[in-house]
């Protein structure tokens, strides 16, 4: 009986001395939430710096939508995947020619964005026509009060865009 717990004992210290060495070969992260994993950046032919600049110029210091006042919001960050379903859907809209929401295979903006992994709460999309610049895209969405309303909606806290020619597509999130 003596033996036998003094066994038991060596077998405890020896559990210990092993689980102790191995945690000492393992790192843990600072944080154990998943990371996003990394969205590389669609090919665009408009420089998405500007576009976000001059957003979230409006956001920041508020304007009139209509006849609509509307406060200054927080600044948007900008995001890959969203850039990826504004561009699909720029692409879509140059290759039929078509103007419309609506895509060409009858997807939706909630489709576009769950098809590309995009987790969201709240979606926005704004679309334009016209030979223009990223400052001239945003004045034409602040100038339609609808797309201007929704430029300025304190929701969203991310926005992605893309254009194709002359079709453009915003996509804004939460």
């Amino acid at each position: 009986m003596r033996i036998t717990h003094l066994l038991k004992r060596q077998a405890l210290f020896c559990m210990v001395g092993i689980v102790f060495t191995m945690s000492a070969c393992v790192e843990f992260p600072e944080s154990f939430e998943k990371a996003e994993p990394e969205i590389v950046m669609v090919p665009l032919e408009f420089d998405h710096q500007k576009l976000l600049f001059h957003v979230n110029e409006l956001r920041t210091k508020g304007c009139t939508c209509g006849q609509k006042e509307m406060p200054a919001v927080d600044p948007l960050n900008w995001n890959n995947l969203l850039a990826k379903a504004a561009q699909k859907h720029s692409d879509d809209m140059h290759q039929n020619n078509f103007f419309n929401h609506i895509g060409s295979d009858n997807s939706t903006l909630e489709i576009r964005v769950n098809q590309i992994g995009y987790r969201w709460r709240s979606l926005g999309e704004n679309i334009a026509r016209g030979n223009m610049d990223e400052a001239k895209a945003v004045q034409a969405w602040k100038d339609s009060p609808g797309h201007c309303e929704l430029m300025m909606a304190a929701d969203f806290l991310e926005v992605g865009a893309g254009k194709k020619g002359e079709f453009w597509t915003m996509v804004l999130a939460k």
